[in-house]
Order: structure tokens, then C-alpha cells, then sequence
């Protein structure tokens, strides 16, 4: 199973192999806990918490990635507004807590990651989520996988 560690190399290589160098960089973003009550202390990395701090990158186009409790990757979205697409997935709960709209998920996610893509190159999108589903390969991303 992928972890979060895989994430950020992985990120490096398609930037490498398949970005011009003269184009702006992707903005990957530090971990985004859901559930940050439920932790005496969070991982390491974790820059933001529900519901006290924005969604990372919230206002560009990009690709979301969520984790486990032990940071393993879950499942990889994209998306043309990050704030509009974590909305589909996240509401406010008992507390100001964080909910999660759909209970169809066979491991829950606790960390959001997201990478914002430069406006001029918004349609990059699609392909880096192709690219992340296929190296990573995270057990919650079912369709178009064999």
C-alpha cells in the first residue's frame, strides 16, 4: 500500500519526466486533518485541521489525495476547484466536527492532501490524477482499474 512518502516522489518524477521546466510549479500541500479531535498528537506534516483552517490549494484546480490514520493513500481524485470538490465529500457535523457525506467508504479518511495546478495549465489535472492512480494504485479508486 502507498504512503504519503510515495506520494511526494511520485510527484517528483511526473514533474520530472512529464512537465516542462519553464511551466509553474505544482503546489503540493502540507496533510489537512478531518478528524483532528480524535488525536493527542497529530503526525508530523499536518498543517491544517477541520473546520478551523481553509481547504489547501481550495480555490484552483487540482487533484485531492485521501489517507488513512497511518497516512497510507485511499484514493485519488481531480478536479477544476478543490474547495467545490472536498464540499461533495465533507460537511460540518455534530460540534462544527467534520462529516463525511458518504458512508461507502471501506476505509475511512482521516488526512486530505491536495495539489494545486498553476490556471494556465488547469487541464493537467486529469493526467497527474491518471498518473498518481496508476503509480500508487490506492484501494478505494476501483473504476477503470484492472
Amino acid at each position: 500500500m502507498a504512503h504519503y512518502s510515495d506520494l511526494e516522489k511520485e510527484l517528483a518524477r511526473y514533474s520530472r519526466t512529464y512537465r516542462n521546466p519553464k511551466l509553474p510549479p505544482l503546489a503540493l500541500s502540507s496533510l489537512y486533518a478531518l478528524f483532528p479531535e480524535k488525536y493527542k498528537t497529530l503526525p508530523k506534516g499536518v498543517k491544517g485541521c477541520w473546520p478551523d483552517d481553509a481547504w489547501p490549494n481550495g480555490d484552483k484546480a487540482g487533484v485531492y489525495i485521501f489517507f488513512d490514520s497511518k497516512l497510507n493513500v485511499i484514493y485519488i481524485g481531480e478536479t477544476s476547484i478543490l474547495n467545490d470538490r472536498l464540499g461533495v465529500y465533507f460537511c460540518y457535523g455534530d460540534l462544527k466536527r467534520c462529516k463525511i457525506r458518504h458512508d461507502s467508504w471501506e476505509v475511512k479518511p482521516e488526512f486530505v492532501v491536495t495539489i494545486g495546478i498553476p490556471a494556465k495549465t488547469a487541464f493537467e489535472s486529469a493526467a497527474l490524477e491518471r498518473y498518481l492512480i496508476s503509480r500508487l494504485q490506492p484501494s478505494q479508486n476501483t473504476i477503470g482499474i484492472k
